[in-house]
């Protein structure tokens, strides 16, 4: 099981436009998979489109300023006040 460490963005597209020859489930599958489980950064494609499909929205940078100003706003606020207090 050969793996790789790609610099630059060039040979980062070169590595992701070319999924018959980089793969990514055999080497997580036997090192971060065994902690993390499946995940879709493990999936190769066509399996991670359609998952990428689902929860795209919900990362988009307007959904998770909401999340930050409704969720995590209030929360360290709160912690932060016991701190203080």
């Amino acid at each position: 099981m050969d793996q790789y460490m790609v610099f630059g963005h060039d040979a980062c597209m070169r590595v992701l436009m070319d999924p018959k020859s980089f793969r990514n489930h055999d080497v997580f599958k036997h090192s971060l998979g065994k902690s993390f489980g499946r995940t879709i950064t493990v999936m190769d494609a066509p399996e991670h489109g359609r998952f990428l499909k689902v929860f795209q929205k919900a990362f988009l940078p307007q959904v998770v300023r909401q999340w930050g100003e409704s969720i995590v706003d209030p929360v360290v606020d709160a912690l932060m006040g016991k701190l203080i207090d």
